[in-house]
C-alpha cells in the first residue's frame, strides 16, 4: 500500500515542474502499478470461478466433447465469463461477483457489460 499511497507527481510545462502533488482517486488505469494488480486481482476472481466449477455450481463450456471446459477469459482489464444459462448459475455468478468486489475493492461497470445467450435462448441485455 505505501506505493499506492505515497505516491507523489510533478508535472513539467514549458520546461518547468509543477508544485508535487498526491492522487485522490486511487490507481489509475495505465500507471505503473496497474497491470501488476490487474493480475493479482484476476488471478483471485479466477480463483473464485475455478472453486465454484469444482463445486458444481458452475459449468464452463465446451467447444467439442474432448474439449476441457471453459468458464472464463481474462485479457488486459476485461472479462469474458462463460456459463449455462440457468438461474442458479446466474445467482452464483452474482454471488461471485459481489464477492470480488467486496475484496478486491474494484466495482463491475454494468454499463459496460452485457449477457449474451446462445441463439435458441432470448438475449437479455440488462445487468444481472
Amino acid at each position: 500500500m505505501k506505493c499506492v499511497t505515497t505516491v507523489r507527481y510533478q508535472i513539467k510545462v514549458n520546461g518547468t515542474f509543477t508544485h508535487q502533488f498526491c492522487p485522490l482517486r486511487g490507481l489509475r488505469q495505465g500507471g505503473p502499478l496497474s497491470p501488476y494488480l490487474f493480475v493479482i486481482c484476476a488471478e483471485g476472481l479466477s480463483a473464485l470461478l475455478c472453486h465454484a466449477e469444482e463445486h458444481g455450481t458452475l459449468h464452463g463450456v465446451k467447444i467439442c466433447p474432448r474439449a476441457p471446459c471453459v468458464s472464463h477469459l481474462l485479457f488486459a482489464d476485461d472479462s469474458m465469463l462463460l456459463l449455462r444459462a440457468q438461474q442458479q448459475e446466474a445467482t452464483t455468478l452474482h454471488n461471485i461477483l459481489q464477492l470480488y468486489e467486496a475484496c478486491s475493492g474494484q466495482c463491475i461497470n454494468t454499463e459496460k457489460s452485457a449477457i449474451m445467450f446462445s441463439p435458441t435462448q432470448t438475449i437479455r441485455t440488462e445487468p444481472l
